[in-house]
């Protein structure tokens, strides 16, 4: 993206007239016409008739990614669209490098073309555009002898919420082929025949639910999560990516099984994260500079697979070996820490507040007694003139990020004043109101 007044260049605005009119000849049913990016890249891409939202143009080239291009149009006030607070904060323009490209050409050569893509849309772009990540996804392929099973993946600890598992679909076609044809349907979708279903074997049933073929840890939408799975088995459903020849020359055995354990870092966990008392790791070129902490921090922090030792003092917990070799695929480092801002809810806090007293009352009142909750709130008042008090009051402003603009103010004074103006006492007050706190 561009920092303030964001001008096109020449290439850019031939470019965009370029495509507008290619989309307006575009016929229903027609392919999507090819275009170049020239002084980008010599890959030729797809152009869609349609964008994806918030973004007008969209090109694809299986071998690269996805290119997708903010809309540049003059709005009401006469200003540009590239210039709005939405495309300045969002970026005018979004790259999704996939796996394929990052693995042959290297990912100095991704932010390389960044910053060609930047020269060559935006007027001054070298001197004075800004690049951020959008999603990073670090991944590691594992060879195992054996398939993961249900055993495996139960020895996982997440700080995840969520996690999901997906049934291995190795052999789903031919069974359903053995038994003879498939049957037909009638107009409702209802099978007319019913002896032409097979009988799935109990060994394939096993293996389906046994051994998982994808398992998820957290939500995709969350700003981190996990997923492991048989990558080998996909390459297979896949074979446009030359997955097989990689790991031939990486020395994997033909018959062994591949596992592919890879992460989803969206841009608010990067924000979030801290190395060596520096946070924030959205620059590209600071988050690869930092990927062995980012990776001992999701292997060793995050998510890690461990076992009790077989023997042993106290059989601690301890990496499991296919762990240890997820840990190793980058440099060890010392793992990053993740600093999530605090954002608390007043209203939400209040109503905890008090639930908490509520139970306290109850936990140490009696019967038609409610003399134990005024005890209780006499206590809480004199804790908040205490140096105890006073001292966690200003630690928990700082982590709100508060900026104290009145240091000398002698609010505890104010405070005192009025709790002690209440009738003789609190206690005193509500004793004469209900006979429940006599």
């Amino acid at each position: 993206g561009i920092h303030g007044e964001c001008l096109p260049t020449a290439y850019a605005l031939e470019q965009l007239r370029e495509w507008d009119s290619l989309k307006e000849k575009l016929q229903p049913g027609e392919a999507n016409p090819i275009v170049q990016l020239g002084k980008v890249t010599l890959h030729p891409f797809e152009l869609h008739r349609g964008g994806a939202a918030p973004y007008h143009y969209k090109l694809t080239n299986k071998q690269f990614g996805a290119i997708k291009i903010w809309k540049r149009q003059i709005n009401l006030k006469q200003k540009d669209s590239w210039n709005n607070k939405s495309a300045i904060e969002t970026g005018q323009i979004l790259i999704e490098f996939n796996s394929h490209y990052l693995m042959t050409y290297g990912v100095g050569r991704a932010l390389h073309d960044c910053e060609m893509l930047a020269a060559a849309m935006f007027a001054g772009g070298r001197s004075h555009h800004w690049l951020k990540i959008v999603r990073l996804d670090p991944f590691a392929d594992i060879e195992t002898e054996k398939p993961l099973n249900k055993d495996d993946f139960s020895k996982f600890r997440t700080r995840a919420t969520f996690k999901d598992e997906r049934p291995n679909k190795e052999g789903e076609v031919d069974s359903l082929e053995e038994g003879g044809a498939h049957p037909q349907s009638d107009n409702k979708g209802v099978s007319k025949v019913h002896h032409g279903l097979a009988v799935v074997p109990d060994k394939l049933v096993g293996r389906m639910f046994d051994q998982p073929d994808t398992v998820y840890f957290g939500s995709l939408k969350s700003p981190v999560c996990a997923r492991i799975y048989n990558k080998r088995l996909e390459a297979k459903r896949s074979p446009d990516k030359d997955w097989e020849g990689r790991w031939r020359e990486a020395g994997a055995a033909p018959d062994s099984h591949i596992y592919r354990v890879e992460y989803q870092l969206r841009g608010e966990f990067l924000k979030e994260l801290v190395i060596d008392g520096e946070q924030g790791y959205l620059d590209p070129h600071k988050a690869i500079a930092a990927l062995d902490s980012i990776w001992a921090y999701l292997t060793q922090k995050w998510l890690v697979q461990v076992e009790r030792r077989a023997r042993g003092r106290g059989r601690e917990a301890v990496l499991t070996p296919f762990w240890q070799v997820v840990c190793n695929a980058q440099p060890a480092a010392e793992p990053a820490t993740r600093y999530r801002p605090y954002k608390p809810v007043v209203e939400q806090l209040r109503a905890q507040l008090r639930g908490v007293f509520t139970t306290i009352a109850a936990k140490l009142g009696k019967q038609r007694d409610c003399s134990a909750a005024v005890a209780e709130y006499d206590r809480l008042g004199e804790w908040m003139f205490s140096d105890e008090f006073l001292e966690k009051y200003q630690q928990r402003r700082d982590r709100l990020g508060a900026v104290n603009t009145n240091l000398k103010s002698n609010w505890p004074k104010c405070i005192r004043k009025t709790y002690e103006s209440v009738g003789h006492s609190f206690s005193q007050m509500v004793s004469r109101r209900s006979p429940a706190f006599a």
